[in-house]
């Protein structure tokens, strides 16, 4: 082979690299406009649909057109091993979907909407499209950087609001101007939000700490008093499913970083700061009556060594009333006794009793899943399609799986995970922590269904997918045709 044409089949080689703004840029774009208004900005309305349903097809387009380009090709043909089986998987799963979709006929908005969980997957594939796409791993963490500076200023912005009046002034603005255009006006960061938000800047934060050195240890711990303040909200009051994903979350940190590591040390201490700082103030207000038979006002200590005695429970109970630990296990123990009384708990158990019922009815919905487009029979009763009557979701991602997918479903699910959670060792501190606390609160809230959460999530973890054997390779025109 001569010298010149071995010089023109390089000159034909396509350079799988992109610039490291052109993959940053359209990320925190998207991931700081998803956390900064959750599920109000997804409803904001263009062309008479919400903007959650023009963002469903758009990883599916993307991967579309990285098949069809030369340079795309030659991104996607850099995949690692894991990197290659989840994609596999991703296909498998969406495959899987539409096939079931097709075979009920005529496609609906409808299907399109209960298919969004599937759909919405591909962000998987295009985030490891873009970091595959960077020159190094010095560049990949430069993402990352601008991913966590971003994150960090917009939950600042939402603690912001908790605490200043100013600032929470700036979002009733901005909620009044949503009210016009979104079909969810207001809503902004449900709790289930905040902790994967919560818990994807603190993995961040750790993981850059580790990568860039003890200068990076105030980030680590302004991360953990942002996500504590948020546990703390919750601890008093909020939703149960939450609670459990950040404490999940937290514990699989601990486990990837490792006990000894010193990032994650000072962010604990962050979180530790972050719960006593916003639980305390209000457990010391709350309305707990105390009689005194002598009519005597208390002393400042006496109401010292009450709050920090056995009375604080009682400020706990009566603050965080049936959504409370006690409350919960007493709901629980009604539900397991087939109680009649009201409960949140036994609700949704019998919601997905029900759920199961219909699964096991005929062997179509054991293997295959009623199907999307149509209505799971359970949220069919009366009073639990929520006060707008749009509610379609079980509250819980494996029993949507089940009912509308069965065993096929379950199955491909199952493997998918699996394959996200044991990548290799170096990547996992970023996407097990960040996985498991999204799939807790998924569990119990509308949570992957929706629209902004699963587009977050599976965009991140595609952005922190990375293979140990992960090189570069300029690819011949030759080998993409």
């Amino acid at each position: 082979m001569s010298p010149q044409y071995i010089h023109r089949r390089s000159a034909e080689a396509v350079d799988p690299y992109l610039p490291t703004w052109l993959v940053g840029a359209p990320v925190i774009v998207l991931l700081g406009f998803l956390a900064l208004l959750g599920r109000a900005g997804v409803g904001i309305q263009i062309a008479r649909l919400p903007l959650g349903a023009l963002l469903t097809p758009i990883p599916t387009v993307l991967v579309a057109l990285l098949m069809s380009t030369r340079k795309g090709r030659a991104i996607l043909s850099t995949f690692s091993q894991p990197q290659r089986r989840v994609a596999i998987l991703v296909g498998v799963a969406i495959a899987l979907g539409v096939v079931r979709a097709a075979a009920q006929g005529r496609p609906t908005l409808l299907t399109f909407q209960d298919m969004a969980y599937l759909l919405h997957l591909s962000w998987i594939i295009v985030g490891m499209a873009a970091m595959n796409g960077l020159r190094s791993d010095a560049d990949r963490n430069h993402v990352l950087q601008w991913v966590t500076w971003t994150l960090l200023s917009v939950l600042s912005l939402h603690w912001a609001r908790r605490v200043f009046s100013i600032a929470e002034t700036v979002f009733a603005v901005a909620t009044t101007g949503l009210t016009s255009m979104s079909d969810k006006p207001g809503l902004f960061l449900k709790e289930g939000d905040a902790v994967v938000f919560g818990v994807t800047l603190l993995a961040l934060s750790i993981h850059l700490a580790g990568t860039n050195g003890s200068r990076r240890h105030p980030r680590s711990l302004l991360a953990g008093f942002l996500l504590g303040t948020h546990i703390a909200g919750i601890l008093l009051g909020g939703s149960r499913g939450a609670l459990l994903g950040a404490a999940i979350g937290l514990l699989a940190l601990a486990l990837a970083a490792g006990w000894r590591s010193m990032p994650l040390r000072i962010a604990l201490v962050g979180v530790a700061v972050g719960v006593i700082t916003a639980a305390v103030p209000i457990l010391a207000s709350a309305p707990v009556p105390v009689p005194d038979s002598r009519g005597h006002s208390e002393t400042t200590e006496q109401r010292t060594s009450r709050l920090f005695g056995h009375e604080i429970l009682e400020r706990y109970e009566v603050l965080a009333g049936r959504r409370s630990l006690a409350s919960t296990a007493e709901q629980i123990r009604l539900a397991d006794d087939a109680s009649q009384l009201p409960s949140e708990v036994s609700w949704r158990l019998d919601i997905w009793n029900e759920v199961v019922r219909e699964w096991n009815s005929s062997w179509e919905n054991r293997i295959f899943g009623i199907g999307f487009g149509n209505e799971i029979a359970a949220m069919t009763v009366k009073g639990r399609q929520g006060l707008d009557g749009l509610n379609r979701g079980v509250h819980n991602i494996a029993f949507t799986i089940l009912a509308r997918q069965g065993l096929t479903g379950v199955i491909v699910a199952a493997a998918l995970l699996c394959s996200i959670v044991t990548i290799p060792a170096h990547r996992r501190l970023l996407v097990v922590p960040v996985t498991l606390a999204a799939l807790t609160v998924g569990f119990f809230d509308v949570f992957i269904e929706g629209v902004q959460a699963p587009i977050f999530l599976w965009l991140f973890v595609g952005l922190s997918i990375l293979g140990s054997n992960n090189q570069r390779k300029i690819i011949s025109s030759k080998r993409l045709t």
